[in-house]
């Protein structure tokens, strides 16, 4: 009796995943880390190219900042396949002013790609180049 519940429950969990998108919740931030020095800005993020998915970043204004440093680092245990790793992205100011930098996950070889995660950083250099930032995940304020 008791494994037919738990079967009947099983299979109405994954109906229900099934229908509200099951890994594809776009409401899920998938901020690992953020870490704000003086001088960058580095936000690790989980990623699993498997899916076709990668993180892309847009500077609005590359007078103001850059990427210095983007690597994607397989957490995953040895022999398994198909498993989630972590991209670290790395921002420097150049100059000071503010711009906004946003992170998109999105599978770049489609033709008009949908993003299912964005992530937006308010980034400010000061004029000794030191850095202010604000994250917010999909419109909500983490930071």
């Amino acid at each position: 009796m008791f494994s037919k519940i738990f079967n009947l429950f099983l299979s109405f969990i994954m109906l229900i995943s099934s229908l509200f998108g099951g890994g594809a919740d776009k409401n899920k931030s998938d901020i690992i880390s953020y870490n704000l020095s003086k001088t960058t800005v580095s936000v690790t993020l989980t990623e699993n190219p498997s899916t076709g998915y990668q993180w892309s970043y847009n500077i609005i204004n590359e007078k103001v900042a850059y990427l210095s440093a983007d690597r994607y680092v397989n957490t995953a245990p040895e022999g398994v396949a198909g498993a989630a790793g972590t991209r670290i992205l790395t921002f420097r100011g150049i100059k000071e002013g503010t711009t906004k930098i946003v992170l998109s996950y999105e599978r770049p070889f489609e033709e008009n790609p949908e993003p299912i995660r964005v992530i937006t950083i308010m980034l400010t250099v000061n004029s000794d180049k030191t850095l202010e930032a604000s994250v917010f995940s999909d419109t909500s304020n983490i930071q």
